[in-house]
């Protein structure tokens, strides 16, 4: 007999199986006493549905027990990642200590109302305290000089605005001590929602930072004052050498009067150039202050250009707007600007070139040039030339007095100029690259014509016209009798009578005493300086109340007070400057007589 069918076989394994359950059943079913077969059936099902049902629930029970497992497992990494996790906040705390105290500025944390709540020992150490409590609960501001207050609470401010301050320069008060220029640095820490929360605060002492600042400064003025000293000693000298050389020729030419003329004209032309020196020289130390008055400057700027041009190989191409802003100016110190400018472009072009000078009106804004305050009117005096430019690091210093790039130059031009420009409220600029020539910028103030004041001019011989040939009682005050002899030989041999004083008081007590003798002086002229007593400003008030008719001349050697600026308020009716000419002295004593 061959082999079955698996299938075959599974089917009858099967039939096998229910049979072998039927007769289980039956058999359980005679055990229970049940009559029938389908009552075994009902229960074996009962009994299947109940191992069913301890089978699942088994089941879940072993789910349970996994499930429970799995989440103590988690737990049990969470609370590991917990620990690190404060291991790592408290190795942060330990690490933000160490930082604050190892810090070399001083470290402030403060709430946003500025209340103190951390600070670090060198904090304690540059305010002053010994202990956290002296600080901690205390308004910031409370570190904070009263002159630098209001700068301080800008800033603080500003904070808020911007989320970050820095370097602002603020004056401390200190507990232990006096106080400090510092400077102080500060940040905003935010919570999670972006909110402000706390504030940290950098601060440091720049007092040593201020006194090599101040070292240094003191260093390049000691050279530039030597630079300045040895030029004026050179120039000087040169000159002195004109005239003491010219002056011993005039002697040993006495009896040759046409000769000796002409070398007493030699000395008192290199004369007028050691005046001019001076002239120069006070105008950028602390003398110098214009004789304003609001005009256009169109023809004074065409003029210098000229004037500074003449002999020159160069030309010029100049546009000046047609409607150019008025300046409230000195005409003379602006034309010596735009003159000395001006020459040095055309020294930049030994050969031959074109000096381009342009003038416009300019309204200043942010965006335009941040050396000038926006909002502001200004007339601008571009002056370029295509020459051979200066050095970046010559350009830094060519505003410097007796600094210059040429071989005889005196480096004085452009340092006048910037004092000039600076005492008209004004800007000078210089922008230049090596072969490419040069571009000074001069910005003036600009002003409105209907607003002018008349200002007071010095009288020259334009100003007085014909003299008056009247004979005048002329009063010199001045505390250097050399001074007073030169001038009263001078207003002598101009035909007048002279008195003389040394000092305001002296000149007060003899303006009164001509005044009760009947003949009052006519014209009074006084030193503005006197050492160790009372000069012509404070003179020439008491003068007035005693002679309220009196004419006055002011006379000084250099002009550090706005009594020469403006002398005309002050009472005066002229000015001389020291060393004068005799014409000049002429001019202003027949102007004043014939008024």
């Amino acid at each position: 007999m061959g082999e079955m069918d698996p299938a075959m076989a599974d089917i009858l394994a099967k039939l096998s199986a229910a049979e072998t359950e039927r007769d289980y059943y039956r058999q359980v079913a005679e055990r229970l006493g049940r009559k029938t077969l389908s009552d075994a059936l009902d229960y074996s099902r009962m009994i299947r549905n109940l191992r069913q049902e301890e089978e699942q629930l088994r089941r879940n029970q072993n789910e349970l027990e996994n499930t429970i497992a799995a989440r103590t497992a988690e737990l049990v990494e969470s609370n590991r990642g917990l620990h690190e996790s404060e291991e790592m906040l408290r190795e942060s705390a330990e690490m933000y200590r160490l930082l604050t105290v190892l810090a070399p500025n001083a470290i402030t944390v403060a709430d946003t109302s500025g209340i103190i709540r951390v600070v670090n020992p060198k904090a304690l150490q540059l305010f002053g305290h010994l202990h956290e409590s002296e600080a901690i609960g205390r308004s910031v501001f409370e570190w904070v000089s009263p002159e630098s207050l209001e700068t301080a609470q800008k800033g603080f401010q500003e904070l808020f605005r911007m989320g970050s301050l820095a370097n602002l320069e603020l004056q401390f008060l200190r507990t232990d001590g006096p106080g400090f220029t510092g400077e102080v640095n500060a940040s905003i820490l935010r919570d999670s929602q972006g909110q402000p929360k706390l504030i940290i605060i950098m601060s440091s002492d720049l007092t040593f930072k201020k006194r090599a600042e101040e070292e240094r400064l003191k260093l390049q003025k000691t050279e530039a004052i030597g630079t300045l000293a040895g030029g004026i000693a050179h120039d000087f000298n040169n000159l002195l050498q004109g005239v003491f050389g010219y002056i011993s020729l005039a002697r040993l030419k006495i009896h040759d009067q046409n000769s000796a003329a002409k070398m007493l004209e030699q000395a008192d032309q290199a004369i007028g150039q050691a005046v001019n020196l001076t002239s120069q020289l006070m105008t950028f130390a602390k003398g110098g202050n214009p004789l304003k008055k609001k005009t256009v400057l169109r023809s004074t700027i065409e003029s210098a250009t000229k004037l500074a041009l003449s002999g020159s190989s160069c030309d010029c191409a100049m546009t000046i707007t047609e409607d150019l802003w008025a300046a409230d100016a000195d005409e003379g110190q602006i034309g010596q600007v735009v003159q000395n400018i001006v020459l040095n472009a055309s020294q930049a072009m030994p050969g031959a070139g074109t000096v381009v000078v342009s003038v416009d009106n300019i309204e200043a804004t942010e965006e335009e040039d941040s050396i000038l305050p926006a909002g502001e009117r200004f007339i601008r005096i571009r002056i370029m030339d295509s020459g051979t430019g200066i050095k970046p690091e010559s350009l830094a210093r060519i505003f410097d007095p007796y600094f210059t790039t040429k071989p005889k130059g005196s480096g004085l031009g452009l340092a006048t100029s910037y004092s000039i420009i600076k005492r008209h409220g004004g800007t000078i600029t210089a922008s230049s690259e090596p072969g490419e020539g040069t571009i000074f910028c001069v910005y003036l103030p600009a002003v409105t014509l209907d607003a002018s004041r008349a200002s007071g001019l010095p009288i020259t011989p334009a100003d007085a016209g014909t003299t008056s040939g009247r004979a005048g009682l002329i009063l010199i005050m001045d505390d250097d009798e050399l001074i007073r002899s030169v001038a009263g030989e001078m207003i002598e041999a101009l035909g007048h009578d002279v008195t003389y004083a040394s000092n305001g008081d002296e000149a007060i007590l003899k303006t009164r005493e001509a005044r009760e003798s009947g003949k009052p002086f006519d014209v009074v002229v006084l030193d503005l300086t006197v050492r160790g007593g009372m000069g012509g400003e404070e003179a020439i008030r008491k003068i007035r109340e005693i002679a309220p008719q009196v004419k006055a001349i002011v006379s000084s050697g250099y002009s550090d007070s706005f009594v020469i600026s403006d002398y005309q308020a002050y009472g005066f009716d002229a000015y001389l400057n020291k060393p004068y000419t005799m014409s000049a002295l002429r001019d202003s004593l027949d102007a004043l007589l014939a008024a």
